[in-house]
C-alpha cells in the first residue's frame, strides 16, 4: 500500500524514492501533473513554471541519489480519489520524463532510448498522487 500525504503545497512535498531492486526505482508523489487537454492549453510560460516544478520534485525524491538506466521502461500509476473515468492517453509523464532526464537518470527520451507503457488509472482510492517505475530492460539468460 503507498501511503501519502494529500498536500498539494509546493513547499512541503511529499515525494518518496523505493529502490527494491538494483534494476528498478520507483518515485511517489503526493500529486498529479497535469493532463495533457489541460496543460497544451496553457500559456508557455506556464508551462515553464510546471517543469521547473517537476524538476523540483524528482530531484527531492531522488534525494541525491544517482542512478543511470541503460534500456528503461516507464510505467506510471495514478491515484484518484474520485471515480470519475479518464482517459489514460491524457496522462502521459512529459514533466517527469524531462526531469528524469536532466537529472541524468535517463540518457535521453527519445522512442530509441526509453519505452514508456500506457499509464494505469486507479479510481476511488484513499489517496491522491502518483507513481512512476523505471526499470532496466534485462536480457533472459
Amino acid at each position: 500500500m503507498i501511503v501519502i500525504k494529500n498536500t498539494a503545497a509546493i513547499t512541503d512535498p511529499v515525494t518518496y524514492m523505493s529502490e527494491s531492486s538494483p534494476d528498478k526505482i520507483e518515485l511517489f508523489f503526493d500529486r498529479i501533473h497535469p493532463s495533457t487537454n489541460t496543460y497544451m492549453r496553457w500559456h508557455w510560460t506556464r508551462v515553464s513554471e510546471e517543469v521547473e516544478i517537476w524538476h523540483w520534485l524528482v530531484k527531492a525524491a531522488l534525494k541525491g541519489k544517482k542512478v543511470r538506466f541503460e534500456r528503461p521502461v516507464v510505467s506510471t500509476d495514478y491515484y484518484f480519489t474520485d471515480n470519475r473515468d479518464r482517459d489514460r492517453g491524457n496522462y502521459i509523464p512529459k514533466f517527469l520524463i524531462d526531469a528524469l532526464v536532466k537529472e541524468g537518470i535517463l540518457k535521453d527520451d527519445s522512442c530509441k532510448a526509453i519505452k514508456e507503457e500506457m499509464p494505469e488509472i486507479h479510481l476511488k482510492q484513499n489517496i491522491r498522487g502518483m507513481k512512476i517505475t523505471i526499470r532496466e530492460v534485462v536480457d533472459p539468460q
